[in-house]
């Protein structure tokens, strides 16, 4: 279990939370009036969970806050440098990835081996107590890794479009 913050650390941390939900909001609201006036809109099909054309895009939002606050906490010396490389420039590359998908469509193929560079990228640079190359050291990396990421990263990705 991870250390608790405590005095100044919990107020930057709370500060960075703030920014962050503020942000997130901001940029979302851009990116979809950005989406709806371009067109860049996703309209449902059967397998659909909403019924109305919606949005694409405004995920690039949620990623930028992301990478905007690890790189504060990296420049706070809150975030150790191999953690801060791996999981930004990881997170760099699905964003991308996505941002080009919401834009002009991107084979399932495509994105996956975009998203499997990202974890290239992101699992030699994994924090980790040891530096050998032993099977329960990359079991190790892999889980913390995998572990952080949302559920619906996944399910987003790969799903087959008609």
């Amino acid at each position: 279990m991870a250390p608790r913050p405590q005095g100044s650390h919990l107020t930057i941390v709370l500060v960075l939370a703030t920014a962050a939900f503020a942000a997130s909001a901001l940029l979302s609201g851009m990116l979809r009036r950005y989406a709806l006036t371009h067109s860049l809109l996703d309209v449902p099909n059967e397998r659909s969970l909403y019924s109305i054309p919606t949005p694409r895009g405004a995920g690039l939002a949620i990623v930028l806050v992301f990478l905007g606050g690890l790189a504060a906490l990296w420049a706070l010396g809150l975030t150790p440098t191999r953690l801060f490389m791996a999981l930004a420039g990881g997170a760099a590359m699905v964003a991308a990835a996505g941002w080009w998908d919401d834009r002009e469509g991107m084979p399932a193929g495509v994105r996956l081996a975009v998203h499997a560079a990202a974890a290239v990228w992101a699992l030699p640079r994994t924090p980790t107590g040891s530096r050998s190359s032993t099977r329960s050291d990359w079991y190790g990396r892999t889980r913390r890794l995998t572990d952080s990421m949302p559920l619906s990263c996944g399910y987003r990705s790969y799903t087959v479009r008609e």
